[in-house]
């Protein structure tokens, strides 16, 4: 292995760090030929259907549309579904992913299949489905996980079972067959760089960055030799936020809306080259579009009240033994359908983009 490739290794950066020497590892890593990590293309197939896990990077990419906007630009004819179930605090291991009781798991949104939580407690099952994640458009061909950011907080001391859990992660998820054909398609993304505000009373992220390198390293680490495509956004939004000149997070850590756009462009270039020439006006349309949707698939996957929805007030009795659970159910339907209904709007608002044409040749003077 020649330097540039013992110092890509998590262990070797890791003694860097412990000796010290974090700014030379640092200054080092640019001589090494290429970015540190280049994403493979990712392959999307007419009708794929992608879901977005992790933690608050993804749950804030659904408010401002960018990431969906520019895969429905690219594939503006494959007639995606896309269903975001980011969950902010979220962290790659299943016990740190709180959720109301009953909500469902991670494995039952994917395959878009759940039981009723509690049959025995209803009258009948008339107005209910057996399978109440029926419509909810999941079953992911494609996965694209956001994990590490809050894992990261941990240091060098949470960085082994940090590599565990990435690994047991990336074994469960490539050892199911959500849309009940096959594997889905895994794409891990490392968390991005913490970017320095200038306010005094605010970190300048100099030692969390620290932490997200490590982070970005072994989530490297954990895929290779394995069918899973990583995207490093640690180091190119470093870059981005030396050379744009507007803060790019509220906070920090937390995207603006200028920093989903540019997030979501290196995510997009990463996985498939250069994006097709858009019209703006046509690009905002299709986002618009695109956060219609997605507004009404949040408030079904994030129910106000999950608890009385499906956890334990769901089945308080009324009226002729009524449930709070069919009511709400029938209301989760009226979501789901509506958010399909979306999907449409958005297919076919992608439709009307073009591929841009090829430049004509030249004009030659004749006679």
């Amino acid at each position: 292995m020649n330097f540039c490739g013992r110092l890509k290794s998590v262990r070797t950066f890791t003694g860097l760090l412990s000796a010290g020497l974090f700014p030379l590892a640092i200054l080092i890593a640019p001589l090494c030929s290429g970015p540190a990590w280049a994403a493979e293309r990712l392959e999307i197939l007419e009708g794929d259907h992608i879901c977005i896990l992790g933690d608050g990077l993804p749950d804030a990419m659904q408010h401002t549309g960018w990431l969906e906007t520019l895969l429905n630009s690219r594939f503006h004819t494959s007639q995606l579904v896309i269903r975001n179930l980011g969950y902010n605090g979220d962290e790659v291991e299943l016990s740190k992913r709180l959720r109301s009781a009953d909500f469902g798991t991670p494995d039952q949104w994917l395959s878009g299949s759940a039981p009723i939580p509690n049959p025995q407690a209803l009258a009948t099952k008339e107005f209910v489905r057996e399978n109440r994640f029926e419509l909810t458009g999941t079953k992911a061909d494609v996965i694209f996980a956001f994990f590490g950011s809050n894992e990261s907080h941990a240091g060098q001391v949470g960085l082994e079972a940090f590599q565990k859990n990435i690994d047991q992660f990336i074994e469960h998820t490539l050892s199911q067959k959500y849309d009940g054909v096959e594997s889905p398609r895994l794409v891990l993304f490392s968390p991005i760089a913490h970017e320095n505000l200038e306010r005094p009373h605010w970190p300048d992220g100099k030692k969390h960055n620290e932490n997200l390198s490590l982070y970005t390293q072994a989530m490297a680490e954990a895929v290779k030799g394995k069918k899973v495509v990583f995207v490093d956004l640690f180091t190119p939004t470093m870059e981005s936020y030396a050379r744009i000149k507007q803060p790019l997070t509220h906070d920090g850590i937390h995207p603006n809306v200028d920093g989903d756009r540019e997030i979501s462009r290196i995510i997009d270039e990463s996985l498939f080259g250069t994006h097709p020439v858009r019209n703006p006006q046509s690009l905002e349309r299709l986002r618009t579009a695109v956060l219609d949707k997605n507004f009404h698939w949040f408030h079904r996957y994030r129910v106000t009240d999950g608890f009385s929805t499906y956890g334990g007030r769901a089945w308080l009795k009324f009226t002729d033994s009524q449930t709070n659970y069919e009511v709400a159910q029938r209301e989760l339907d009226y979501l789901d359908v509506k958010t399909a209904n979306r999907d449409r709007r958005i297919w076919a608002t992608a439709a009307t983009l073009s591929d841009p044409m090829a430049a004509l040749p030249a004009v030659q003077d004749v006679g």
